[in-house]
């Protein structure tokens, strides 16, 4: 649990994105099959918690904000797995069933606390016209009255080019601070937005450059700032916490709290996301926002499985 300003209570946190399911196995016992030649496992426990975009709307439930989550879903189990989860976590969502693609899922099988295989159920594919249609007027619809837009970009074919312009110019037209988190290696589309946010892989391969130096992390960060017409850039960075340039151009790192406990960095960067827009929404200066979104993925790191992590004030 982290202590968060008081101000986060109750702020309503649009969440578009790649909707997806976390689900663990844990076994307590293996063994080498012989005659099939495989590895057995003997399952005890088995867990789902919601995961990419699902996991930051269930972030911002718990650190105090009102989420709403809007996304694509699979006509299947996971579906309605996913929509139990959300409910447990206080999240209000809209759904789009698309009958066409699977329910993203990712499937953790642990031997102890030791993840021995991760078994993805996706599609990457575009999603359909009309599955975007019904999703885009939900999505225009859900902006009203709220404090800030998160748009998280997995690659799994929701946040395509059209769609994220359309929800931009609505966005603006609000005066809404839009946050962007995203894998994708061309990123012309999120132009606008008020902060964009990745870790140093993903901007490596946006510039398809090795950033190992420190000045060359602050010239990358600055080189996505210009892309996306001089929006605030967050780098997350492991251990070395964030490299992150303000509204006024200027590099700045702030450093994780010291004596961390690194279980699993699942879900971390979720974590992160869903602090910057309470923290954009409710107006903090980005020195605080980037240290309390630190604290929390210190508290989200501790955990084996995806977590959503408890704020307080």
């Amino acid at each position: 649990m982290v202590h968060v300003p008081s101000e986060f209570r109750g702020r309503r946190i649009v969440v578009v994105g790649d909707a997806m399911i976390d689900k663990s196995i844990r076994s307590g016992r293996s063994y080498h099959h012989q005659d099939e030649d495989l590895l057995v496992v003997s399952a005890y426990l088995e867990n789902g918690f919601p995961g990419g975009a699902s996991n930051i709307a269930a972030n911002v439930s718990a650190l105090g904000g009102e989420a709403v989550h809007l996304g694509v879903v699979g006509d299947d189990g996971d579906a309605a797995e996913l929509r139990a989860a959300l409910r447990r976590s206080g999240v209000g969502h809209i759904l789009v069933a698309d009958p066409s693609r699977p329910t993203t899922k990712k499937l953790r099988i642990y031997h102890g606390e030791r993840p021995v295989v991760r078994v993805d159920t996706e599609s990457t594919e575009p999603i359909g016209d009309l599955a975007a249609r019904k999703l885009l007027a939900q999505c225009l619809g859900a902006l009203d009255g709220a404090s800030a837009l998160v748009l998280s970009d997995y690659r799994k074919g929701v946040v395509t080019a059209p769609f994220t312009r359309s929800l931009l110019a609505r966005a603006r037209s609000l005066a809404l601070p839009v946050i962007v988190d995203s894998k994708a290696t061309n990123i012309g589309h999120f132009e606008g937005c008020t902060l964009f946010k990745a870790n140093r892989h993903e901007l490596e391969a946006v510039l398809r450059c090795e950033l190992s130096h420190e000045s060359g992390c602050g010239t990358a960060v600055k080189a996505i700032s210009k892309i996306l017409g001089g929006s605030m850039v967050v780098m997350t960075d492991g251990e070395r916490g964030v490299l992150y340039l303000d509204s006024d151009g200027h590099c700045h790192r702030a450093f994780p709290p010291p004596g961390r406990t690194v279980t699993s960095v699942v879900g971390a960067g979720d974590t992160v996301t869903a602090v910057l827009a309470l923290g954009i929404a409710v107006g903090m200066d980005m020195p605080d926002v980037a240290d309390l979104a630190l604290h929390a993925a210190a508290e989200a790191i501790a955990s084996a499985d995806t977590t959503a992590v408890r704020g307080h004030s």
